[in-house]
């Protein structure tokens, strides 16, 4: 089952563009994007982050992003993210929005990452992927397109993908 972005609570519409606006800004200014997260509490939001830090030693079997030739050519297009530090943050976001909203009746969230698509013939892009997790149980994955100019990043509107 779809949910169709118009559709979503108001909180959740917050979080998702609020986000947006900081991964804006994080994508303009740094090097490196870290995920991060967002969660409604009864109409209470809250940002939840981690560090880079934390993930260091769960994660050390992971492969350094130059380590394998086939995933080398695809992740020079990625220049704005460490996969294996992003693996781990968005485990341990997980933890915790799972922390966050597990006793809470109504409890919405949105984690956001970058990762690439293939869009066309073998041309990767650039999307901040939101994991939406809605209190009825539901939950769907946005994308947000990035398109990189000198000096500046647009996030374009959500879209999602369906199976063929």
């Amino acid at each position: 089952m779809t949910i169709s972005y118009s559709t979503l609570p108001h909180s959740v519409k917050t979080m998702l563009n609020t986000s947006i606006a900081v991964c804006e800004t994080l994508l303009r200014h740094n090097d490196t994007f870290y995920p991060l997260a967002a969660v409604d509490l009864n109409g209470d939001i809250q940002a939840v982050l981690c560090s880079a830090l934390d993930d260091t030693s769960d994660h050390d079997d992971l492969p350094s992003s130059g380590s394998s030739e086939s995933s080398q050519s695809s992740l020079e297009t990625r220049t704005n993210t460490d996969v294996s530090a992003s693996v781990g943050m968005i485990e341990r976001l997980e933890q915790r929005v799972a922390q966050l909203t597990e006793y809470v009746q109504n409890a919405n969230s949105v984690i956001l990452y970058i990762a690439f698509i293939e869009a066309k013939h073998r041309v990767f892009t650039d999307v901040i992927v939101a994991d939406v997790t809605l209190y009825a149980g539901a939950s769907q994955q946005y994308y947000f397109p990035v398109t990189y100019l000198p000096g500046h990043v647009t996030i374009g509107p959500a879209f999602t993908m369906h199976a063929a």
